[in-house]
C-alpha cells in the first residue's frame, strides 16, 4: 500500500512538472518624455510658480498591475495573459509631471514627495482608463476620464478644475491594440492638459 501511494505521488509531481505556465505578456505606457515634444516651451503668467503634483485617486483596478477590461455595460474582468509592467494609477501620474517639466508653464515642477515649498498643487483623479468590449467583443474603444484641480497652496482655495474625457476606437479587438488606443487617449489628455493650464494659471 505504501509503495502505491509513493508511486502516485511521483506521478503526479512529474505531471505538475510538465504543465507549462501560460506567458504572460507584460505592457507598458510609452515612455513619458514622448508626450512632452508638443508641448514644450508654453507661453505663462505662472513661469515663476512652482507646482507640486499630488498623487493621482482612482479606484483599486488602476492600482493594480492587473490589465481589466470591460464587456458590454456591466461585465468587467481582467485579461489572463496580459499585465501592465506598472499600475496605470502611477504611470499616468509619472507622465502628468514629466510632461508639465518640460512644458515651461511653471518654474519648477515637483513630485508629491519633495520637500520643496510649492505655490500650486495639482490634484488629479483617475475616473476611467479601461478597454471596453461590446457585448459580441466585435468592437472595443479605449476610454479615459480624468479630473484636474488646481489649488492655491496657500488658501487652499480652488482656482480651476477641468474633467477631460477622450474615446478612442481600438484597431486590433485585444489586449495590446487596447494598449495602443490607451496611449493614444493618454497623450491627447496630456496636450489638453498643458493647454487649460496655460489659460487656468493666475
Amino acid at each position: 500500500m505504501i509503495k502505491i501511494v509513493f508511486s502516485l505521488s511521483i506521478l503526479l509531481l512529474l505531471n505538475a512538472c510538465t504543465l507549462k505556465t501560460p506567458h504572460i505578456n507584460e505592457y507598458m505606457l510609452y515612455k513619458a518624455t514622448a508626450y512632452t515634444q508638443t508641448t514644450s516651451h508654453i507661453q505663462s503668467s505662472c513661469n515663476n510658480k512652482t507646482l507640486k503634483v499630488l498623487p493621482s485617486f482612482s479606484d483599486n483596478k488602476l492600482h493594480s498591475t492587473s490589465m481589466w477590461y470591460f464587456l458590454g455595460e456591466h461585465n468587467s474582468d481582467t485579461f489572463t495573459v496580459s499585465k501592465w509592467s506598472d499600475s496605470p494609477n502611477h504611470s499616468i501620474n509619472k507622465a502628468i509631471v514629466a510632461q508639465l517639466q518640460s512644458s515651461g508653464i511653471f518654474k519648477e515642477v515637483l513630485i508629491s514627495g519633495s520637500r520643496a515649498n510649492s505655490e500650486l498643487y495639482l490634484e488629479s483623479s483617475i475616473n476611467e482608463f479601461l478597454q471596453h468590449f461590446s457585448q459580441d467583443e466585435k468592437s472595443s474603444k479605449a476610454k479615459l476620464n480624468i479630473r484636474l484641480t488646481l489649488v492655491d497652496a496657500k488658501t487652499k482655495e480652488v482656482i480651476a478644475s477641468k474633467t477631460f474625457k477622450e474615446s478612442i476606437d481600438v484597431k486590433a479587438i485585444n489586449a495590446k491594440g487596447g494598449v495602443i488606443a490607451l496611449d493614444k487617449a493618454l497623450s491627447l489628455f496630456l496636450e489638453k492638459q498643458a493647454l487649460w493650464l496655460q489659460k487656468s494659471c493666475k
